[in-house]
């Protein structure tokens, strides 16, 4: 008799311990879900950055090519950058440049490197400035002032800095580089 009215007591404890452990799975899968939506975000994020520093990466090998083959004289740098060549008036150009590339004419202009196109899956084209901002003189050759003897033909070096901007994707994912390049000209 006294193990009939145990039974009759326990009938509704099954119901609601199965009721919490079907609450506690749910709040398990649903953690579950979050986390591999926020992962998921996290990796397009990684992929986007890393599109926009391959894209600055390519437009700054683009801007060190441009030096290299095109620039024969410092004349072309000037303070206002209506063509992306900049002189040393402005420490830092990169922040006071017009990034969106629309080549209005208007001061503070950048290069855009058009090779980049769509098939690498960018939103805007890469852009880059160059900056002469410096002629260095070998050592050698700042020692013979009267220029008694022969040269070492080493001469001056004049000193580029180029900043390359490239985006990924989303225009909001944006990459800034930038190298200094040594040409005598």
């Amino acid at each position: 008799m006294y193990l009939k009215n145990l039974h009759y007591k326990q009938k509704g404890v099954v119901l609601v311990i199965g009721m919490l452990m079907l609450i506690v799975l749910t709040l398990i899968g649903l953690t579950g879900m979050r986390m591999a939506t926020f992962e998921e975000k996290m990796a397009g994020n990684t992929k986007d950055k890393n599109t926009a520093f391959q894209a600055a990466e390519a437009a700054m090998m683009a801007a060190e090519a441009n030096i290299e083959n095109n620039i024969i004289t410092t004349g072309i740098f000037d303070t206002d950058g209506t063509d992306g060549f900049y002189d040393d008036s402005n420490e830092k150009i990169w922040n006071l440049v017009d990034w969106s590339g629309t080549d209005s004419g208007n001061d503070n202009e950048v290069i855009v490197y058009s090779a980049f196109d769509s098939t690498y899956k960018v939103n805007t084209s890469p852009k880059y400035v160059i900056e002469h901002y410096a002629s260095v003189m070998d050592a050698v050759d700042a020692l013979n002032l009267d220029n008694y003897g022969s040269g070492t033909g080493a001469g001056v070096t004049e000193m580029f800095r180029v900043t390359a901007r490239g985006t990924g994707l989303n225009d909001n994912t944006a990459v800034i580089l930038q190298s200094t390049y040594g040409k005598r000209l």
